[in-house]
């Protein structure tokens, strides 16, 4: 994770997928597109929240019996969907709310749009969809996208899942430090 101009950057290896658009998606395909990311993204931080509960409340406890049950058939769903699937191979990429680069040499006329398809958990087989247009890469080997109509919604949820990353890899690092 970087904190340059645009902010909090995601710096690893995902899937990913860049398709080139013929045009620009049109501001009602823009916004489906920002809803099915958003409930996406929602989901994906939903699953990593931990809640403290009373050990001694009955209720409690089958809540979290509930949950067990219901991650279990997420991971058994999720299993059975991967195997069905093909998922693009993971590339090196960087990406903020602003914009996605990626070291795979993509040729994309600069200003062409584009659909970057992200798949940010592999427990859930659907990808995170931004639309854009391509910008001049960062350095030769790279495409770069400058992201376009990414809700309020959406770029907090997405900033949210970058700055857990970022600090699962701080914690990874300290680990192996001590």
């Amino acid at each position: 994770m970087s904190t340059q101009d645009e902010g909090l950057t995601y710096h690893g290896e995902l899937p990913c997928t860049l398709a080139p658009l013929v045009e620009p998606l049109s501001a009602a395909a823009l916004q489906r597109l920002d809803e099915a990311n958003e409930l996406l993204l929602k989901a994906l931080l939903g699953m990593d929240e931990k809640h403290d509960l009373d050990e001694s409340d009955a209720v409690a406890q089958e809540l979290k019996r509930q949950d067990l049950k219901l991650n279990l058939i997420l991971d058994l769903l999720s299993t059975l969907l991967q195997q069905q699937q093909l998922r693009p191979a993971p590339v090196e990429l960087r990406f903020s709310t602003d914009n996605l680069s990626l070291r795979e040499d993509v040729s994309l006329a600069p200003e062409s749009p584009c659909l970057v398809s992200l798949y940010l958990d592999p427990r859930l087989p659907r990808p995170l969809q931004l639309a854009g247009v391509a910008s001049e890469p960062p350095a030769p080997g790279w495409t770069r996208v400058h992201l376009k109509g990414l809700g309020q919604a959406v770029a907090d949820n997405l900033d949210k899942f970058i700055f857990r990353h970022h600090r699962r890899q701080v914690a990874a690092q300290q680990k192996r430090s001590n």
